[in-house]
């Protein structure tokens, strides 16, 4: 289960230690304030294996960058807090997600990434697992009533709420749950109930950035990572 599933975090809050491969795992990582105009891209997409380059070729300049990005943070990750030296070839479910299978320890390591403008984020455990990432300036309330139910807009509509910041928090809550199932976003972001993500599930702020998680079964090993962009570059 998560504690204090609705966090405002400090810069300075960063959690790092090693988490044995038996355990109950849930890791975190962020890159923000991405600055797009000091990468040197063709360099830093020739470090990805094959596979990972054609995907990240597929998106426009800044999503290629975050790409290649989320991808070395997933790998920062893997060989930093699991101590698993070599990045095993991806396997993949029947809907085409795809997770790591791992010869020690654990059987299959799931893992999640999402992108939006200036910042990345990646999700690691051994249960199912999604996550999403959304600025709050970019919510359009006009599109509301297409994802929010009636419970849910009351909530976004009292005088009491930012209405901007919760709506985002919302959406980022239902995108991370459809991607933890991995089937696809065949079901409908109004049908997902959030009142019964609880036990499951965490809504982190940081600063304009709502970011939302949700994994199969609960009570896990924590463990966050919050970078900024230079500083994440000095450690590749």
């Amino acid at each position: 289960m998560f504690e204090n599933k609705n966090q405002h975090l400090d810069d300075r809050e960063i959690m790092r230690f090693m988490i044995p491969l038996d355990a109950s795992v849930f890791i975190l990582g962020v890159v923000k304030n991405i600055d797009y105009n000091t990468k040197n891209v063709e360099k830093a997409l020739y470090s990805l294996p094959y596979d990972r380059q054609k995907e990240a070729l597929k998106y426009a300049y800044n999503d290629c960058i975050n790409s290649i990005i989320g991808y070395r943070l997933l790998e920062h990750i893997i060989k930093n807090s699991l101590n698993i030296k070599k990045i095993p070839e991806f396997s993949y479910t029947h809907y085409g997600k795809p997770y790591f299978k791992i010869k020690q320890g654990l059987r299959k390591l799931y893992f999640n990434i999402s992108h939006t403008n200036g910042c990345v984020v990646v999700a690691v455990s051994n249960s199912k697992v999604g996550i999403d990432v959304e600025t709050v300036k970019n919510m359009d309330l006009s599109i509301k009533d297409m994802f929010l139910s009636t419970e849910e807009m009351e909530k976004v509509c009292s005088e009491s709420c930012n209405a901007k910041s919760e709506a985002t928090r919302i959406w980022t809550l239902k995108e991370s749950y459809l991607k933890m199932k991995g089937t696809g976003l065949i079901d409908d972001l109004f049908n997902v109930n959030t009142s019964k993500l609880n036990l499951n599930s965490i809504s982190v702020n940081i600063q304009e950035y709502w970011i939302s998680a949700n994994i199969l079964s609960g009570n896990p090993s924590c463990q966050l990572f919050i970078y900024e962009d230079k500083e994440f570059e000095k450690l590749l």
